[in-house]
Order: C-alpha cells, then sequence, then structure tokens
C-alpha cells in the first residue's frame, strides 16, 4: 500500500473496518500508526477516511486513545491533515480520565495556536459543536475544555472577532443548554474597549436569553470583571451602558407580560355567560285572579247566580270582622 495508489485505495477498505472492529488491541494501534503513514504518501486516498481517526479518540482502549492523539497531533501540525470541525472531537481529551492523554491534548492546542488563525478559525465550530444536545457532554467537562482552549487566544483582533461570532450564535442557538455554554465561553475573554462594544452592539442577539439565569449570572461576571480591571474611565462608562440596556430588557419584558395578563383576563371575562333574570310576576295578574275568583262565573245560568251583595254592605262587613 505504501508502494502503490492502486493497491493503497483497494486495502483502504479492509484496513478501516479492522481499525473500527478488531479487537486485539496491539493490531489497532499498529494500524492506526500505518494510516498516519499513509496519509503522509497518500493524503488524498486517506482524507476521505480520516474521520474514523477521529472516531477512535474516546476508544476504551487507553493505549488507543494516546495512540490516536499522537498520530492526529503529527498529521494536523505538520498541515496533512486540513483543521475542520471535527476537531472539536480532539477538543474533548483535554479533559481525558488518563491525565497523559490530556496533557498531550493541550500541548497539541497550545502549539496550533501558534500557527497563525489556525485556533481562531476552528474555535466557534468546537464551541457549537461541544454544546450540541446530541453529543450530551457534560456541562462541568465543557468548561474545563473551554476555559483552556479559549487562554491559548491572546491577539486582541481574534478575540474582537470571536465575540461577534458568538453573540451571533445565539439566533442559531435553541436549547438552554447552548445560551449558557456559549454566555460562559463569553466570560472567559479579557475585554478591551473595542471588544466590549461588539458586546452593546450585538444586544439584539441575545437579550431574549438573559432571562435564563446561567446566562444572566455570566454577563454579571463580564461586567464586574471588566469593571474591575478598568484603568480608563470609557471602559467603566460602557460597563454602565451595558447593565442599564440590560435592566431595560428586563423592563420590557416584565411590562409585556403584564399586558398579556391582562389581555388575558379581558377576553375571559368578554366570553363569560351572564345569568338571565327570572321574569317576575305581573301584580295585575294577581288582582285579576282575586276579582276572578270572587266575581259569579260567566258560565252559570242565571237562575243558579247568587245576588251580588253592595259594595257599602262588605265594607261594614270587614270593620265589623277587624273590630
Amino acid at each position: 500500500m505504501l508502494v502503490s495508489s492502486i493497491v493503497c485505495e483497494d486495502g483502504l477498505v479492509l484496513m478501516v473496518t479492522l481499525l473500527t472492529k478488531s479487537k486485539t488491541v496491539s493490531l489497532r494501534t499498529n494500524l492506526t500508526i500505518a494510516f498516519a503513514d499513509l496519509t503522509l504518501r497518500f493524503p488524498n486516498l486517506t482524507q476521505p477516511w480520516t474521520h474514523h481517526i477521529y472516531q477512535i479518540l474516546s476508544d476504551e482502549e487507553l493505549e488507543i486513545r494516546q495512540c490516536a492523539v499522537k498520530m492526529l497531533s503529527f498529521l494536523v501540525l505538520h498541515e496533512m491533515v486540513r483543521v475542520k470541525g471535527q476537531i472539536a472531537d480532539m477538543a474533548l481529551c483535554c479533559a481525558d480520565k488518563d491525565s497523559r492523554v490530556a496533557t498531550m491534548t493541550k500541548l497539541f492546542f497550545k502549539q496550533l495556536s501558534q500557527k497563525g488563525n489556525a485556533l481562531y478559525n476552528v474555535m466557534p465550530d468546537i464551541i457549537s459543536r461541544l454544546s450540541d444536545p446530541e453529543l450530551n457532554v457534560p456541562e462541568e467537562q465543557y468548561r474545563v475544555i473551554m476555559k483552556y482552549i479559549t487562554s491559548l487566544i491572546q491577539k486582541d483582533r481574534q478575540m474582537e472577532a470571536l465575540v461577534e461570532k458568538l453573540c451571533q450564535r445565539f439566533k442559531l442557538s435553541t436549547e438552554e443548554r447552548q445560551w449558557r455554554d456559549l454566555a460562559y465561553c463569553l466570560s472567559l475573554f479579557s475585554y478591551n474597549e473595542r471588544s466590549f462594544r461588539k458586546l452593546i452592539e450585538n444586544l439584539d442577539c441575545y437579550k431574549d436569553k438573559l432571562h435564563c439565569k446561567g446566562v444572566m449570572e455570566s454577563f454579571t461576571t463580564i461586567m464586574n470583571n471588566t469593571s474591575k480591571t478598568a484603568r480608563v474611565n470609557e471602559m467603566k462608562t460602557l460597563v454602565t451602558e451595558l447593565g442599564d440596556k440590560i435592566e431595560e430588557c428586563f423592563a420590557v419584558r416584565d411590562r409585556e407580560e403584564v399586558e398579556g395578563d391582562t389581555e388575558a383576563v379581558g377576553e375571559r371575562e368578554s366570553n363569560r355567560v351572564e345569568p338571565k333574570a327570572t321574569p317576575r310576576r305581573k301584580p295585575a295578574q294577581r288582582r285579576n285572579r282575586r276579582r276572578s275568583s270572587s266575581s259569579p262565573d260567566e258560565n252559570d245560568p242565571p237562575g243558579n247566580r247568587e245576588p251580588a251583595t253592595p259594595l257599602s254592605v262588605r265594607k261594614s262587613a270587614r270593620k265589623g270582622t277587624r273590630k
């Protein structure tokens, strides 16, 4: 395979299958080293299979993880493998259970940060990839990794651009965990006047996420740390400006909630059915009934009718009974 590109192309399928499925640790280790040699010889042929090497970075066997970190570090630093979003799988090894694997990985990222903009270019992808819910990285482990990697960004221009890119990522994120992770990464930077202005200018990207407790805590940390280290009054003014705008966002949110509750109550009252009042009997009907009971029946024949009592006699009789 090292001699002929045709034989290499034909044998890569079998080689990668053994590398990923074999139960013999020594065989898999030797194949990992051989894959690196083939990459140096025929980089275009091995490039489509490189993601399999990234996958074994999380292998259960310590020896295989160590070998994979060494080989990928060598290939990336010698620019034989392009640095893409898959480098996030390498970043996971910064918090590996084995201290030797973690140390080798941290050394790799330190050397990568010294190669121009190589680390800066993949930073947004690393941050987003590790906060992906599907990957399910524990939050504490995520913070350990990002605390080390963000400390390697030292150039002010890179930091300013990263602040703006991370603020824009708030628009694409949908999970509360992603909001907390992005806000935590922003809190790890040391801000100058330009980078802090980026936070204020991009407030619209994250203002609707400030109600999340973890997000607000990170922005509070940013303002507190910046105001402590600020030597110029302009920085303190910017911190105050950001704090006022955040308070204004909360005030608007509270006002909208109150208006929403008021409208809901109004709709409920308008939809409520009022009970119908029961109709009262007219007093005239009662009088008619009394009169009809005392009056003679019109249908009776004239012979059967009793003679009507005069009105004066009725009144005298009533007075007698009352006495």
